[in-house]
């Protein structure tokens, strides 16, 4: 749904209609708003999982558990062991 939306958003992009909506009309502001929201919430998720996918890649490298500190990984350790 999310990448149709941002085909159809792109489309009108070149077809120099941002700004309007599906029937050509300006926008109100109210939707337009409502829409820059959703785009923010999109790129920060985005930004998110390059982040954890970034953090992951060094972790293979250097091999350490899955990119986390020493500090996180001796309370995993600890819990690990007392669960076992």
């Amino acid at each position: 749904k999310r990448e149709k939306e941002r085909r159809v958003e792109k489309g009108r992009e070149r077809r120099g209609e941002k700004g309007r909506d599906r029937h050509g009309e300006k926008e109100s502001g109210e939707r337009k708003k409502e829409r820059k929201k959703e785009r923010k919430k999109e790129r920060k998720k985005e930004r998110k999982k390059e982040r954890g996918e970034r953090r992951r890649q060094t972790a293979i490298e250097t091999g350490t558990e899955k990119g986390r500190s020493d500090k996180q990984r001796k309370g995993r350790k600890r819990k690990i062991w007392q669960n076992s």
